[in-house]
């Protein structure tokens, strides 16, 4: 019996490589828009019985807390990290995530379809088509060059048997 990969699994493999390639375009495309001062969002996060807190989402995936007025940084956390080190900030920007994208910007690659690039406080990345709105890549929670585990980049109906 061969080891050989099947059809199947050739398109599967072809079309993750495709939403990777698509996924650190659309990052390093994002990281050229951001570069003058890297900010992804802000807020000023207020919570019962304790005093404000300025929090910043930095491109690359960096959240800074500063005490407001002052600037005295408070933390300084890796997005990939925030959920072990920094609970209460991720359980916080996890419900600015629940709002929607914080930033996005179309690219028009060569020999392809317009596509909408959006990225949350999370920096989760996502690339969508632009004419669409179907998800082409996304990526992991604070790495927004690598492709989200798990990420089919073709449905079952893509792969099913057409008659032609």
């Amino acid at each position: 019996m061969s080891d050989a990969p099947t059809p199947m699994a050739k398109a599967l493999a072809a079309a993750r490589d495709s939403a990777q390639k698509c996924l650190r375009a659309a990052a390093e495309a994002l990281a050229l828009k951001l570069s003058a001062d890297g900010v992804i969002c802000s807020s000023l996060w207020r919570q019962p019985g304790r005093k404000p807190v300025s929090v910043l989402v930095l491109w690359p995936c960096w959240v800074l807390e500063l005490e407001p007025g002052t600037g005295t940084m408070i933390a300084e956390t890796h997005i990939a990290e925030l959920q072990a080190k920094r609970p209460e900030t991720a359980a916080y920007l996890q419900r600015m995530a629940d709002g929607g994208p914080t930033k996005s910007l179309f690219l028009y690659p060569p020999q392809s379809r317009r596509q909408h690039v959006t990225v949350d406080v999370l920096c989760v990345l996502r690339v969508l088509d632009a004419t669409t709105g179907e998800l082409r890549a996304e990526s992991e929670p604070g790495q927004p060059g690598v492709l989200r585990s798990g990420f089919e980049p073709l449905t079952p109906e893509d792969l099913a048997p057409r008659l032609t």
